[in-house]
């Protein structure tokens, strides 16, 4: 039998309390239903409705296959100011993150941004990461940016994306999000500690991104 070293569990136990985010970097984030229903629809100027079809209008949703990506449709009469907020995402030590997604429109004319905050609300996205107006790309394309993260005590951050848009233009379509630290896309895996329990089949993976000093974590061989 193996057994771990009251100082591992310590440190395991210590890696998984700094935060209660449910995503870390490197962050993906594809679209679809169940994606959509983890982030947060702001419908700020409460005008949404339907369209002939019965889809959702002037309000992010998310169009399934084939268009596959989180959707916002134009309202006939008033500009635009809804937010697709996703859920948070801890940056742990990263001072610089790269954000970047595939964006298409159907108009010469949509104006948006992208912003971070610490909460899902419109008030707390306070970080800029992009904006664009009168955009338009009418086939997928990626923009990306990188962005300085402030210390402020606080790693937990939303990525929110927010359509202004005059009254009456068309679609917005966003899909393939990532957040990765900067400088560093082909981030590398966590290291896997090769810590196994014969009875209770464990499989530990303690990711450095939480400052471990792993030379200080003992496995003891069979006793």
């Amino acid at each position: 039998m193996k057994i771990f070293t009251l100082l591992a569990a310590a440190a395991l136990a210590s890696a998984m309390s700094l935060s209660a985010a449910d995503y870390s970097l490197p962050f993906s984030f594809a679209a679809s239903q169940e994606n959509l229903e983890k982030c947060t629809v702001l419908d700020v100027n409460d005008d949404k409705t339907k369209d002939y079809s019965g889809n959702p209008k002037a309000v992010w949703f998310y169009a399934g296959y084939p268009t596959d990506a989180f959707k916002y449709t134009y309202s006939d009469v008033n500009p635009a100011d809804d937010w697709l907020i996703l859920p948070a995402v801890d940056f742990g030590t990263a001072k610089k993150v790269k954000v970047s997604f595939q964006i298409r429109t159907e108009s010469d004319e949509e104006d948006f941004e992208v912003k971070l905050g610490h909460s899902a609300t419109a008030a707390a996205m306070t970080v800029p990461v992009l904006a664009k107006s009168a955009f338009t790309q009418t086939s997928y394309g990626e923009l990306s940016a990188e962005i300085d993260v402030p210390e402020d005590g606080n790693t937990e951050w939303h990525l929110g994306f927010h359509v202004t848009s005059p009254a009456y233009k068309y679609c917005v379509y966003v899909k393939d999000i990532k957040i990765t630290v900067a400088g560093s896309e082909d981030n590398p895996s966590p290291l896997e500690m090769d810590m196994v329990c014969d009875e209770c089949n464990l499989n530990v993976i303690i990711p450095l991104r939480f400052g471990i000093d792993i030379t200080s974590i003992q496995k003891n061989e069979e006793i």
